[in-house]
């Protein structure tokens, strides 16, 4: 490429109107050594990404021979296990903080249960039928709370037939 087309390519360069193939050819001319001083002030820009790439690398050549060899295991085993065993030492300071105590027996809480057995057999009739009756209410409450429960039921399953 002789230099009217470098600086033609320039030119698109800047205005951002060049194609990838374009610019491919600006950094191959551009790494040449034998470039118009005219153009010299525009090579930085296109050799700046391998110049870049070459100090890295001897970036982590150097670092490499003063660090020398890294040791990550340990590192790793301990990035690894600390926050189980915080997790594990968390949860059993809750369940221990949350479980409730068990209290000592209370002294003198004992019930003296003879006073309320029955004395004869028509009071043991009646508290026994009294306890049955509510047993008997209580299991028709309950009844009539599944049937309604159940015919709602029914009808949620007749929209996915």
């Amino acid at each position: 490429m002789n230099k009217n087309e470098i600086t033609q390519l320039l030119e698109k360069y800047f205005q951002g109107e060049t194609s990838l193939a374009e610019e491919r050819a600006l950094k191959a001319y551009f790494q040449q050594e034998n470039i118009p001083e005219s153009l010299q002030e525009f090579q930085p820009l296109f050799t700046f990404f391998q110049v870049e790439k070459s100090q890295h690398v001897q970036k982590e050549l150097v670092f490499e021979n003063i660090a020398g060899p890294r040791r990550q295991g340990t590192l790793v085993f301990l990035k690894k296990w600390i926050p189980r065993v915080a997790a594990a030492v968390l949860t059993v300071f809750s369940l221990w903080t949350m479980y409730p105590k068990q209290l000592p027996p209370q002294q003198g809480a004992n019930v003296d249960w003879s006073k309320y057995e029955p004395e004869n057999p028509e009071e043991a009739f009646r508290i026994t039928h009294a306890a049955l009756m509510k047993t008997s209410l209580g299991l028709q409450k309950g009844t009539s709370q599944a049937v309604k429960e159940m015919a709602k039921a029914k009808e949620v399953w007749k929209m996915f037939e």
